[in-house]
């Protein structure tokens, strides 16, 4: 987790030190179906011409299809770090870049036994950032929304209980939905447009 802090850390001060680009922005969003899942999901990011870079912490409770153990609840509390690529240089429209969760899971059986585990998840996530309104895509300032996909690899152990049964992670897992986010462009040029 040390080494994942500090290599973020690092690509973010190589960016915001190297860019020589007119515009750099922050930016905030989040994923309102964490909000019905008992959970939340914040979106903390820094961005220059092409490069976004993000933190997430994030709470929620994964329902049983997408886990698929039956009779078992998966609550994830944890923290994301997202390196994402723009195609475009005012970082709208398509993007990819990797991904890397750690989280600390509570795995409940049916009798309300409970287990904590932990978690590790690398992954790329793919997607589309979308400006709706034509003066904040000119600004590069405003809202925004950005659908995604993002398959992983988790690391995870299997959990045993004491009455014999087990929750078992998928080793593949696809996640995805629709970004809500603000973005505060520091520098004002619209020939980025």
């Amino acid at each position: 987790m040390k080494k994942i802090t500090i290599s973020a850390a690092f690509l973010l001060l190589f960016g915001v030190k190297h860019s020589n680009a007119q515009t750099k922005s922050f930016e905030f969003e989040t994923d309102p179906t964490s909000f019905f899942t008992n959970g939340y999901n914040f979106n903390f990011g820094y961005s220059i011409p092409h490069w976004a870079i993000r933190l997430v912490p994030y709470k929620t409770e994964l329902p049983e299809f997408i886990h698929g153990n039956k009779d078992f609840k998966q609550n994830m509390l944890g923290v994301a770090f997202d390196l994402d690529y723009f195609f475009k240089e005012n970082n709208n429209g398509l993007f990819v870049g990797p991904v890397v969760i750690y989280s600390k899971d509570e795995i409940e059986n049916s009798y309300k036994q409970k287990i904590n585990n932990d978690q590790l998840l690398a992954g790329l996530r793919i997607g589309y950032r979308i400006m709706p309104f034509k003066k904040q895509r000119e600004n590069l300032n405003g809202f925004y929304f950005t659908p995604f996909i993002a398959p992983f690899y988790s690391f995870a152990n299997d959990v045993a209980f004491t009455n014999g049964n087990s929750f078992e992670y998928k080793q593949f897992q696809f996640w995805g939905g629709i970004h809500l986010g603000y973005r505060i462009n520091t520098r004002y040029n619209s020939s980025n447009e």
